[in-house]
């Protein structure tokens, strides 16, 4: 995978929240992407696809910031 510069984030929040998973897995870290201004009480649940083997947190962020700019009212 080429390396992608970060998008800015002007007009998006970006939070990283760690969640406990069942007993004796490890914690995973979700990644909130939320418009300045809310237009619509609307969400998009995104996953990435690669099974722990290809893609992270990274992967799909871009993108999500861009989902995030466009639901700004």
């Amino acid at each position: 995978m080429v390396a992608v510069p970060a998008p800015g984030t002007t007009g998006v929040q970006v939070e990283d929240v760690r969640v406990s998973g069942p007993e004796g897995a490890p914690d995973i870290t979700l990644r909130l992407h939320r418009p300045g201004r809310v237009a619509a009480r609307a969400g998009v649940h995104s996953v990435h696809g690669g099974g722990f083997v290809l893609g992270n947190l990274e992967t799909s962020h871009t993108r999500n910031v861009e989902l995030a700019r466009e639901r700004s009212g």
